[in-house]
């Protein structure tokens, strides 16, 4: 990878779209289409460098999310009761600094703004739950996490063994920031729930994700739990603005690595072959486009002396010495003589 500025991203990522549309005997039409569609979106990721951290709330049906984003605000501004699905909108928690910076997915919906200082660079969006009965609730949160830069799982004891909650996670994590926040800590969470929720996430190529364990009802209460603790002091203190830049760097330098994975996986296999066939191909042509010249040539130059006498006379100067001399007086003289 390049050093990690901005304007370096721009030319290794020129590169791809140079190497994409260059590449016309490598990936199919499909392939192709996907690479191109999964560059754009690296290149959208590129323009958020110097944007707001932005942190997607994900999770199931009755696991809380909206509780935590009100506990973490400090006030009700999202809904949270026992009806489900609850969240029925995008819900976004910006500084007002940053209302006019947020994209299109995020403004669409409902936004509350604040003064607060220590959230400045962050923006916390709440998203409807992933396994509701409403389609439009999976659009709207796949249109969030385009655009997130950290996600925040939340699941419960009860819920997280689904392997549903987790499985469709795995194509976001690259060139983002994971999250497992395991909510209802005050219900009781066995340690092997926590040893099984690593492991299942470690199946789904998130190993090493950070689980955090806490009570989004206790800390909305204003009762201490260590766990939300942790989480804000993440979102506050570990996210500074110079750490929550190399964090986008560092995300969007994995997002690179991993379409140049696909790219590389896309070629095909039997690459060596197209290339042979081409280049026979092309020589054939080449070829066969020689004969058809000289053809047409020697045609025309024995249908027209004066023409055949001309190239006589031009082409014998291309020996050089006496012999040359001799050779262009001599089709000059020819050329003279023949009939006009």
């Amino acid at each position: 990878m390049p050093e990690r500025t901005p304007e370096a991203f721009d030319t290794l990522l020129t590169d791809c779209r140079r190497w994409l549309a260059a590449t016309t005997l490598l990936p199919d039409e499909g392939a192709r289409a996907e690479l191109g569609a999964q560059l754009e979106a690296v290149w959208a990721q590129r323009e958020r460098l110097r944007a707001p951290l932005q942190v997607v709330l994900v999770g199931g049906t009755g696991v809380g999310k909206s509780t935590l984003l009100n506990a973490l605000a400090g006030q009700a501004i999202a809904a949270a009761g026992e009806v489900r699905p609850t969240t029925q909108v995008v819900t976004t928690y910006a500084h007002e600094a940053n209302r006019l910076a947020l994209p299109p997915e995020l403004s669409a919906g409902r936004v509350v703004t604040h003064s607060r200082a220590e959230l400045v660079d962050r923006v916390i969006v709440d998203t409807p739950d992933y396994d509701s009965q409403t389609r439009a609730h999976w659009a709207l949160m796949e249109g969030a996490l385009r655009s997130a830069d950290v996600i925040l799982w939340v699941t419960t004891a009860q819920k997280y063994a689904n392997l549903a909650d987790a499985g469709w996670l795995a194509q976001y994590h690259v060139g983002r920031r994971v999250v497992a926040l395991l909510n209802r800590a005050d219900e009781g969470v066995p340690p092997e729930v926590l040893a099984d929720l690593r492991a299942r996430l470690a199946a789904q190529g998130l190993a090493g994700t950070e689980v955090i364990t806490l009570s989004a009802l206790q800390a909305s209460a204003g009762r201490p739990d260590p766990g939300f603790q942790r989480l804000v002091e993440l979102l506050t203190a570990e996210f500074d603005a110079k750490q929550i830049r190399a964090l986008k760097e560092e995300n969007l330098a994995a997002a690179v690595r991993g379409w140049l994975g696909a790219a590389e996986a896309a070629v095909p296999a039997d690459l060596e072959a197209r290339l042979d066939d081409w280049h026979g191909a092309a020589l054939a042509d080449y070829q066969a486009l020689c004969a058809e010249t000289a053809t047409r040539m020697s045609d025309k130059l024995a249908a027209d002396p004066r023409l055949a006498a001309h190239v006589e006379y031009w082409h014998s100067f291309e020996v050089g010495g006496p012999v040359g001399l001799l050779l262009a007086l001599g089709a000059g003289a020819r050329a003279l003589l023949s009939p006009r």
